[in-house]
């Protein structure tokens, strides 16, 4: 009896040191396999937030630049509307040139931002910037104040040379504001993706493990019963 007693608790001892060993290693690869999937993950999204952040950049640039040529617009329309006196012309003249600056220095960051294929655009954009600002200051001049005939005569002349300009620069920012909306939502959802596919694994493994178990469980159960 006492043999058939040290037989039977052997047995057991084996099927718990056997049963925890596998729990162990299941443990032990479920683990390695989770630390993986969050470097994969963390990886990955990393890189992705690097495009992202570029073309948000850029998005955010182009929106500046487009405010600060507007600016220089109302700049523009001030010094001929309010340029009579020599103190409101300078006023008026020095805010047109730091606008002008603004835009050029925007513009050249955008230029250097883009990719290859729309850096093009950009550097079209810089030329035709650089020649309305040409006509701007050539119309007038070396003048240090405006007479209002002066003024109504220059605005005859260059009413409206902006507004082609304006809208390309319109359409560019809404265009690039666009791909950074679409880059931002489809970089989310592989993100998401990856986390789904993260939480599948883990899943798995807890389901695997506890399957394992019950069928060590069972297996003991009947061992013991013999």
């Amino acid at each position: 009896m006492n043999q058939e007693n040290q037989t039977f608790f052997t047995g057991r001892r084996r099927a718990f040191i056997a049963m925890g060993g596998v729990l162990l290693m299941l443990f032990i690869l479920g683990g390695r396999g989770a630390i993986f999937g969050l470097f994969y993950v963390a990886e990955h999204h990393a890189a992705d937030q690097i495009k992202v952040d570029e073309l948000f950049q850029a998005a955010s640039t182009a929106s500046k630049a487009t405010i600060a040529f507007k600016r220089q617009v109302q700049e523009w329309k001030d010094i001929l509307l309010r340029g009579s006196k020599a103190e409101d012309f300078k006023t008026y003249s020095d805010a047109f040139h730091l606008q002008n600056d603004q835009v050029g220095t925007m513009l050249r960051r955008l230029s250097e931002i883009e990719p290859q294929g729309q850096r093009a655009d950009v550097d079209q954009m810089i030329l035709e910037h650089a020649g309305l600002v040409e006509r701007y200051l050539g119309a007038l001049g070396d003048r240090r104040l405006l007479s209002h005939r002066e003024a109504e005569q220059i605005d005859h002349e260059l009413r409206g040379i902006d507004r082609a300009f304006t809208e390309r620069l319109d359409t560019y920012t809404a265009d690039i504001n666009q791909r950074y909306a679409l880059l931002k939502e489809a970089k989310d959802k592989e993100d998401l993706e990856r986390y789904q596919q993260l939480e599948r694994f883990n899943l798995g493994i807890m389901a695997f493990g506890v399957v394992l178990v019950l069928v060590l469980l069972l297996w003991f159960r009947q061992s013991s019963s013999r």
